[in-house]
């Protein structure tokens, strides 16, 4: 065996970038940055549990135009007892909303909290 490559992969080619290096102003004013970063840190509220996050991620993958023609039918059980059958329109992740549309194209808002589960084939998916 020579030394020629055993596999070639066809890539853009790379480039290398050198840092310059901080003076003490530069440096200054990216320690008053961060000082200005954690005390907003501290401010906002408390990240979301790991539950929630996960109910989101599922939510917005269902919210795709290929998972919504794939997952069906959705059943979406809501902590007041109702059951939507229908599937996810939009995930909105300010408010903390998911938009349900039925087949009769009849739009529910519901919180993501307020969702108790997720059936998708009689098994639950959240």
């Amino acid at each position: 065996m020579g030394t020629r490559p055993l596999l070639f992969i066809k890539t853009p080619p790379a480039f290398f970038k050198e840092i310059e290096k901080f003076d003490e102003v530069k440096l200054a004013i990216l320690e008053q940055q961060d000082e200005s970063l954690l005390i907003s840190q501290e401010n906002s509220p408390v990240l979301e549990d790991g539950e929630m996050r996960k109910r989101k991620e599922r939510l917005l993958f269902l919210s795709n135009p290929f998972q919504q023609k794939a997952y069906q039918p959705l059943v979406f059980v809501v902590n007041d007892g109702r059951k939507i059958a229908g599937e996810v329109q939009e995930v909105n992740i300010e408010t903390q909303e998911v938009m349900i549309r039925t087949t009769n194209d009849v739009v529910h808002p519901i919180s993501i909290s307020n969702l108790d589960d997720l059936l998708w084939r009689g098994r639950s998916f959240l």
